[in-house]
Order: C-alpha cells, then sequence, then structure tokens
C-alpha cells in the first residue's frame, strides 16, 4: 500500500512538471523563479533518490547477513540431525545388546534356580551322595571343591551379567540425555531458521519497495531535469526577445535623441531675456567653472546669474508647462517650465513665484519675482538650460 501511494504522489508530481511554459520578452523573471523553483525540487528528488539508494544498500547488506546466518543454522541443523540419527542408532544397538543381556542373566539365573530346586528336592541326599560316593578323602575333598568351585562360578558369572546389565542402562541413559539435549537443540535451530526465513522476506519486500522508489525518483529526476532544460531554453529564448526590444528601443531612442537635438538646436538664439528690464550688462556669474561665493570652493557654474532689485519681474523664456514651482533647497523658491523635446528652463532665488505646477504659461509671461531666497548673496536670478534634466550653457539659447 505505501509503494502505491508514493507511486501515485510521484506520478502527480511527474504531471504537474510537465505543464508547457510559455516564452515570452516580458516574464523572463518568472521563468527564472521557476527555474529556481524546479531546482530546488531537483535537489529534494535527488536526496531522495540518493536517501533511497542507500536505504537499498544497507538492506541488500542485511539480506546478504541473512543467507550467511541461514546457511550456518542450516549446517549446523544438518550437524544436529545427524548426531541425533547416530545416537538413535547407539540407543537401539545399546538397546538390543542389552535384551542380549538380559537374555543372558535370565537363562544364567535359570540354571542356577534349576540346581537350586534340584539341591532343594533331595536335600542331604545329594550331599551324601557326595560323601558316601568319594573313594578316599581326596576325592571327598575334591567333590566338595568342585560343588563350592560350580556355585561360586554361577554367581560370578551372575554378578558379571548385573554389572553389564547395569552398565547398559546407564549408557542408555546417557545416550537418552544426549538425545534430548540435541532434540532441544534442534528446536532451537528450527526456530532461528524459521525466524531467519521471516526476517530474510520481509528484507526481500522491503528492497522491493524501494527499488519501486528508486524507479520512481529515478523518472522523476529526468522530468525534473528536462523541465528544467526547457525552462533554460525559454529563459534563452525570452533573453533573446527582449534584447532584440531593447535593441530596437534603444535605436528609437536614437532616431528620437536626434530630432530632439534637431529640434533643440532650432531653439538656439530663440529664448527671450529673462529679466526684460536689465540688460547683459547684469550678469555677474556665467556657466562653467568659478568659485562659489558662499563656499569659496572651485565649482561648476551651471547657470547664469543675472543682477536685479528684489521685485524685479521675471518671464517665461518661451512658451512652456510648468513642472515646478516652489522651494527647492538651495535654489530657494525656484519656477522650472519645461518647453517640450526635452528642453526645460529653471528660475531659482525669486522672492516670489507667480505661476503654478500645471500651469500653460506664454512666451514672456511673467512667472517670478526676483529675489535672494535660499543660498544667495544678494538679489539675483540664477537661470539655467536643462536639456533632458542635464544643464547646459544657457548663451546659444539666450543668442549671447
Amino acid at each position: 500500500m505505501r509503494k502505491k501511494t508514493i507511486a501515485f504522489i510521484l506520478m502527480l508530481v511527474l504531471f504537474i512538471t510537465s505543464i508547457p511554459i510559455a516564452a515570452t520578452p516580458n516574464n523572463i523573471r518568472e521563468l527564472q523563479e521557476q527555474q529556481q523553483d524546479i531546482a530546488s525540487q531537483i535537489r529534494v528528488t535527488l536526496n531522495s533518490l540518493i536517501g533511497t539508494r542507500a536505504e537499498m544498500s544497507s538492506v541488500m547488506q542485511e539480506i546478504y547477513d541473512l543467507d550467511n546466518a541461514l546457511i550456518v543454522i542450516s549446517a549446523q541443523l544438518i550437524e544436529t540431525s545427524d548426531l541425533i540419527l547416530n545416537l538413535l542408532d547407539s540407543i537401539e544397538t545399546i538397546e538390543n545388546e542389552l535384551a542380549s543381556a538380559q537374555q543372558d542373566l535370565e537363562n544364567q539365573m535359570e540354571a542356577f534356580r534349576g540346581r537350586l530346586r534340584m539341591l532343594h528336592e533331595h536335600g542331604q541326599v545329594g550331599l551324601w551322595e557326595v560323601v558316601f560316593q568319594a573313594t578316599g578323602i581326596r576325592d571327598f575333598l575334591l567333590r566338595v571343591d568342585q560343588m563350592n568351585a560350580i556355585a561360586a562360578q554361577d554367581q560370578r558369572i551372575i554378578d558379571d551379567l548385573e554389572a553389564t546389565e547395569a552398565r547398559i542402562v546407564s549408557n542408555l541413559a546417557d545416550l537418552e540425555i544426549q538425545v534430548a539435549l540435541l532434540e532441544r537443540l534442534q528446536a532451537q535451530q528450527e526456530a532461528q531458521q524459521t525466524e531467519l526465513d521471516a526476517q530474510l522476506e520481509e528484507r526481500a519486500r522491503i528492497l522491493e519497495a524501494l527499488e519501486a522508489n528508486e524507479e520512481s525518483y529515478q523518472a522523476l529526476l529526468e522530468s525534473q531535469q528536462a523541465d528544467e532544460a526547457r525552462i533554460q531554453a525559454a529563459i534563452e529564448e525570452a533573453q533573446r526577445q527582449e534584447q532584440a526590444r531593447l535593441a530596437a528601443l534603444a535605436a528609437e531612442a536614437r532616431a528620437r535623441e536626434q530630432a530632439n537635438l534637431r529640434d533643440v538646436a532650432a531653439l538656439q538664439g530663440q529664448f527671450l531675456w529673462p529679466i526684460p528690464s536689465v540688460g547683459l550688462g547684469n550678469i555677474t556669474s556665467r556657466f562653467g567653472a568659478r568659485v562659489n561665493p558662499i563656499t569659496r570652493r572651485n565649482e561648476t557654474h551651471w547657470g547664469i546669474d543675472i543682477r536685479a532689485t528684489t521685485g524685479t519681474p521675471i518671464v517665461a523664456a518661451d512658451a512652456g508647462t510648468v513642472i515646478t514651482s516652489g522651494w527647492m533647497g538651495g535654489f530657494g523658491q525656484t519656477v522650472i517650465i519645461y518647453h517640450g523635446n526635452g528642453v526645460s528652463t529653471l528660475y531659482a532665488h525669486n522672492s516670489q513665484n507667480l505661476v503654478t505646477v500645471g500651469q500653460r504659461v506664454a512666451r514672456g509671461e511673467r512667472i517670478a519675482l526676483v529675489g535672494s531666497t535660499g543660498m544667495s548673496t544678494g538679489p539675483h536670478l540664477h537661470f539655467e538650460v536643462r536639456i533632458n534634466g542635464q544643464p547646459t550653457n544657457p548663451n546659444p539659447f539666450l543668442g549671447i
């Protein structure tokens, strides 16, 4: 059940990761995020694959060890069975010997009992026959010795037979004890063999499941790697399209810049003097390098300064739209007018601004009054011309 569940999950992941990915110039970041995600998935899958293979190696080593243990226990079981069979054969032989010895003892006892019955039946007659039939004292003594010898012989035989029977019985008991011990050992070995077989079967099932997981992880890894390659190709295509788009935009921007430059060139000499009531002789600082009168440091002056009394009207150098009207750091009260084609003019240090942001102004229209706000040493107008936000020497535009 566990193996089927894992296989189902992996097949579902394979299906999800195989969904086509569109390549457009606008989704490079999205594709890169997908690439990072699939790379993370690949790392997870690869770790799972490595872990599965490590488990497989461990289980295969366990199977190898169990096989060796089964070989050893099987050999021991065969040896134990052989020992039991040999002991059983020995017991059978000893039992036969015991039966024979018991029969010999019975026969000897029967003979002995027969002579005892004869002596009992004849009583003293047998003894008197021995005495009176003797031919002399020597013969008599000899006969008595013979009778004693026969009785002693019978007793020795009976004693020997009883000793033999006792020895055989003792040996038989020893063998039966050994058989019992071996049978107990055999039962333990059979139980151990059964346990090893069960463990081996379980390890085989585990190995089968791990092999199935390995195949699934391998298939998933190959699919993810294919997705990664497909995403990389999509990224490269999107980047190529984006580069082409940016190149086209750059070319368009260059063309537009050339047109703007032509339009800007047409403005040169066309701007009005921003303070009609004062002349060129009132320029106190021109465009370029100078010593800042406040900081006393060498720096670039990005416009021209025109001296005038506070409250003198300032006019728009050309028609345009007000894009700034208010305080602007060291410039103080400032107005900036955008004239189109990237061209704007700046009027700073004003005592008062007369226009608002977004207002359209005409050429020569009043927009502010001269002042000394911000970083200023006295009443004057700081005037700049900016092309695409960069200060430019205003002289050509003023025709001076």
